[in-house]
């Protein structure tokens, strides 16, 4: 499944604000976790415009932790992009419809309490 932002930095700063059940999935050795490219990037835009702190650096965080949490990453294709565009001008968000066009793509659901992707044609996992 693709983590949506927010999901990953909690599992890594706020675990607690996952329920147990979205817990014990990730956790399992089991479940295939990707982190896309478009959450490396609005992570690192976030930081660098200060409305996110982390302990490091972005690219040290993302790397870290994606390796100490044996996350896949989810590069972003020609395909994702003009699927992404291609979505209902309504939602604004380049990062959730890139999230949706590779969840759609890759036939992954996405892991999220964003209720903006139920705009999406997507399988969404909600987190809450």
């Amino acid at each position: 499944m693709i983590l949506d932002t927010h999901i990953f930095l909690w599992m890594n700063e706020g675990p607690e604000k996952l329920a147990k059940k979205i817990r014990t999935l990730i956790e399992s050795p089991e479940t295939l976790l990707y982190l896309s490219a478009a959450s490396a990037l609005e992570i690192s835009m976030k930081c660098s415009i200060k409305k996110l702190y982390l302990p490091s650096d972005a690219a040290t965080y993302v790397h870290e932790r994606v390796a100490s949490n044996n996350l896949l990453s989810l590069p972003i294709t020609l395909k994702h992009g003009l699927m992404a565009g291609s979505f209902s001008a309504e939602h604004r968000d380049p990062f959730d419809r890139l999230l949706a066009a590779q969840a759609i793509i890759e036939e992954m659901p996405i892991l999220t309490v964003d209720r903006k992707f139920e705009q999406f044609p997507c399988t969404v996992i909600w987190a809450s």
